[in-house]
């Protein structure tokens, strides 16, 4: 029978369901004996009690054991316990290329890349005398280590005679048939060759043909055959030829369609013969595109002068020919097509949520962010007219969660960007990345004359390389736009700007402004974050769809109404007027919005599942009332996208909104000692304010008054209802970081520590006289605890190599925190006067993205997102606003 999640199987210890199918079921346990994680294969229920399936599944252990590539899913142990056969093999935390292709096409670099990788292991494979025979999309895993070749529960064995790597499979059957279960041919038809079909011989030319149906539908999106039923699908294979990839695809190499179709020929003779040619193949269409800008090589063959001369004059008279044509008649050319595509996460690069994407000036190149395969953040830019991507040299500085915003030089030759606090200037032709200066602010846009616009909070100023003592920008907005301006983007003469403004509304509007002159005139109403391209268009964000206006660069003003570029929603922040897109000339880019919903779940303090207590709701910032009975939550709005606290009745399973300013950004929540009451943070007006309501109370709370301004989130609430810790952000009175106050005398905070850790804020022990908190004064992002009645007290260093959400347990005997590579952390705390902190040690793997809080009986509530976490790029080239425009 199944193993349950918790118990041991053999040295294993389960931990939890991974997935299944007709060839197993896989569990993710912990080994025992080495103490790593690894994936547990079983037979599924039912099929165990086959002689075959027996067969099948010790020859896919073997055929494994027997392969060693980078690409293959290795094997750790094959066994059986209580009349269970298992594997145990490598653990691969990512998504299977069938996951991936639901969402669409991959770029043809990525796809050119995988398919290297897959053939490079089915050649491997092949020269062991191995056939995969059942290669598609759903047994090839995308992970942070590399792409992997999985299942090789139907391969067969072709070599006549047992040599070393293959003896230990000389016992298992070689048959020729297909292999079947009650009469169905095993594998998927999908991917077959006509030679499987038909049950005649297979051999190394039936994992090519499989090999490129993977290929067709990583460039295009969609299956290479297809039908209503198994019997047109079959008839299809036989014999129809799928659409060229180039329709589906156009921006595919013509040397890819050409090996792909070489792959799906019906008479294997007329294919690729190993999968050796077809890697040397896809490694030239890769090669080819990264160098076409070469010379050709030098022929050897001998140069016949009088040819030469007599072509040259030739080519004159042809070149006046078509001159004179040109001069009588300019023939019509019609704009380069449309073409749009996705960059999207792989195992070497992960896109994150704060992935952001930036065009050159002049069209051609792409920046964007995301972390490498050891999780490292970093800037990586791409031509579009090749398949390579590189790392910006020196972007490795960034922090993991630190927002970037990114200018280009007019050059199209340097990207500027601030990293802690520092001015950097990215080469994109290659060499070291310069730091410029100090600043505080975000660049958003250069002049020809070597002008930085920044961004600084809810103003904007300009610098010079040369001289980077900013100059603020005082345009005249008027009362109405009390919030300030910000993202500002110069036109082309260098001297006018477009600047976004918050209206007292909590909408934005766009203005023009200019360096000469404080005046400023609104351009669009209810729009932000401007950018200009030629032939003379402004594109901005309304409320996250993104939308284009043309303007008159003559007379500076828009011409007509404005008009929507994508009917899917953009990224963005509504509050501080921030969209995800980029522009210029031909080329525009956006990351579209994704929420995913998330789940409640209950954990063991030993980290076994117990549970489900909420099940997909979109939310954020939970936390558990000391009761253990209620949850308070940030919930998003879709369709206004502003937030209010819910609290969650979990005995009850009922949600109740409990506050209601609907203010965009999250509300922070910190439930009081007894769970009657709770303090919360809300948008109104300029800043976010601090408010306490009763939890039974439906009406409104009441005003903290904390005498400072800015962005404040509710870290925490004393047990004893005594004292309060907040973090504040953009205070225009002092310092940013953790500020405490008495709560009864709320009006005179004192600093704490310096902290810009936004979702990241601090705890009270149970006790309330320390608080846990992050901060990465020292470099990185880490957990540090420091005694709350002191102002003068030194921090204490808790975590170790990076550190996040830092709770307390329930008698504050133990402080828990997760790790950069979402691991949750647990270290024991003593002592009173002076605190003492243990080593820290492992309880549990986290999912990515997830939060959790403790309860009195020291389970762990975990929140973390159903399905992906980030949405690819999307990128359109020669886009030609002229077309929308004239709709």
């Amino acid at each position: 029978m199944a193993p349950v999640v918790g118990t041991q199987l053999g040295p294993y210890h389960i931990e939890a369901a991974v997935g299944a199918g007709g060839m197993g079921e896989v569990y993710r346990a912990r080994d025992t004996r080495l103490g790593r994680t690894v994936a547990i294969k079983i037979l599924p229920e039912g099929e165990y009690a086959t002689d075959e399936s027996r067969q099948r599944f010790q020859r896919e252990a073997q055929v494994l054991s027997s392969l060693s590539h980078p690409h293959i899913c290795t094997i750790y142990d094959i066994g059986e316990e209580h009349g269970t056969p298992f594997i145990a093999m490598e653990y691969l935390e990512g998504e299977t290329l069938a996951a991936r292709l639901k969402r669409g096409p991959l770029s043809t670099a990525q796809a050119v890349q995988y398919g290297i990788q897959i053939a490079d292991a089915l050649d491997k494979a092949h020269r062991a005398c191995i056939i995969h025979r059942d290669l598609k999309p759903g047994n090839i895993m995308l992970s942070k280590s590399g792409l992997k070749l999985l299942d090789f529960g139907l391969a067969r064995i072709t070599h006549p005679q047992p040599e070393p790597l293959i003896s230990a499979l000389s016992g298992l059957p070689t048959e020729d048939k297909p292999l079947t279960a009650a009469g169905v041919i095993m594998g998927t038809l999908q991917y077959m060759p006509p030679e499987q079909l038909e049950g005649r011989k297979t051999d190394a030319r039936t994992d090519i043909f499989a090999l490129g149906t993977v290929l067709y539908e990583m460039a295009t999106g969609q299956p290479a055959f297809r039908g209503q039923s198994q019997a047109s699908l079959i008839a299809a294979i036989l014999s129809s030829e799928p659409p060229s990839m180039l329709q589906l695809a156009p921006m595919s190499p013509a040397a890819l369609d050409r090996i792909v179709r070489t792959c799906l020929a019906k008479d294997p003779e007329e294919r690729w013969q190993t999968a050796h040619d077809v890697r040397l193949q896809l490694e030239w269409v890769r090669d080819a595109a990264s160098q076409s800008g070469s010379a050709p090589p030098q022929g050897r063959h001998r140069v016949n002068r009088k040819l030469i001369a007599w072509t040259a004059a030739t080519l004159v008279l042809l070149v006046m020919a078509a001159l004179s044509m040109a001069y009588l008649r300019t023939p019509s050319v019609p704009p380069p097509q449309e073409v749009r595509f996705t960059i999207d996460s792989e195992p070497e690069r992960t896109l994150t949520s704060l992935t952001p994407v930036s065009i050159s000036p002049d069209g051609k190149q792409l920046v964007y962010g995301a972390l490498d395969a050891s999780g490292k953040p970093g800037l990586w830019l791409r031509r579009l007219d090749s398949l390579d991507v590189t790392r910006l040299e020196g972007s490795e500085a960034i922090e993991v969660n630190e927002p970037v915003f990114l200018a280009w030089t007019p050059d199209s030759q340097g990207i500027l960007a601030t990293i802690k606090g520092k001015l950097q200037r990215f080469s994109a032709v290659g060499g070291a990345t310069q730091t410029l200066c100090k600043v505080k602010g975000q660049p958003a846009s250069v002049n020809r004359a070597g002008t930085i616009l920044l961004t600084v909070a809810n103003s904007i100023a300009r610098i010079s390389a040369d001289n980077c003592v900013p100059v603020a920008i005082a345009a005249q907005t008027g009362e109405q736009y009390d919030y300030g301006i910000s993202w500002p983007q110069f036109l082309p003469d260098g001297t006018h700007l477009l600047v976004s403004a918050k209206r007292s509304d909590k909408r934005h509007d766009i203005l023009l402004a200019s360096l000469d002159s404080p005046k400023a005139d609104l351009l669009v109403r209810d729009g932000t974050f401007p950018k200009y391209i030629e032939p003379g268009f402004i594109l901005f964000s309304r409320h996250g769809y993104l939308m284009a206006a043309k303007f008159d660069t003559v007379h500076l003003q828009v011409v007509g109404q404005p008009f929507l570029v994508s009917k899917n929603k953009m990224l963005f922040a509504d509050l501080g007027g921030w969209a995800n897109f980029d522009a210029s000339e031909g080329t525009i880019a956006w990351k579209e919005q994704y929420d995913p919903p998330s789940s409640l779940r209950w954990y063991s303090a030993g980290g076994q599942p117990l549970g489900t207590a909420v099940d997909a709701e979109i939310m954020d910032l939970p936390r558990l009332a000391p009761n253990g009975r209620m949850i308070l939550t940030s919930r998003v709005n879709q369709q206004t996208h502003t937030s209010d606290a819910w609290s969650y009745d979990l005995e009850r399973g009922s949600w109740t909104k409990v506050t209601f300013h609907d203010a965009p950004g999250d509300t922070s929540t910190a439930w009081s000692g007894d769970s009657h009451r709770f303090i919360y943070s809300a948008l109104t007006g300029k800043y976010s304010e601090l408010y306490v309501k009763s939890a039974e109370d439906p009406g409104g709370g009441a005003l903290l008054q904390t005498n400072q301004g800015g962005f404040k989130s509710i870290g925490d609430w004393s047990q004893d209802n005594k004292s309060v810790v907040w973090l504040l952000l953009d205070n225009p009175g002092g310092k940013d970081g953790i500020y405490g106050a008495s709560f009864d005398s709320l009006d005179k905070p004192f600093f704490l520590a310096e902290s810009n850790a936004e979702f990241d804020l601090p705890r009270f022990s149970p006790d309330g006289r320390w608080i846990a908190y992050v901060s990465d004064t020292f470099g990185q992002a880490d957990v540090f605890v420091r005694r709350f009645t002191s102002q003068s007290a030194a921090p204490l260093k808790a975590s170790a190599g990076g550190g996040h959400n830092p709770r307390w347990s329930r008698d504050g005997r133990h402080l828990f925190y997760r790790t950069d590579d979402w691991k949750l952390m647990r270290m024991s705390v003593s002592g009173t006067e002076e605190i003492r902190l243990g080593k820290p040690e492992m309880l549990m793997q986290l999912p990515q993205d997830a939060d959790f809080e403790i309860s009195n009986d020291n389970r762990f509530l975990v929140s973390s997102p159903n399905g992906r976490l980030v949405s690819p790029l999307m990128v359109v080239a020669n886009w030609h606003p002229e077309a929308f425009a004239s709709r």
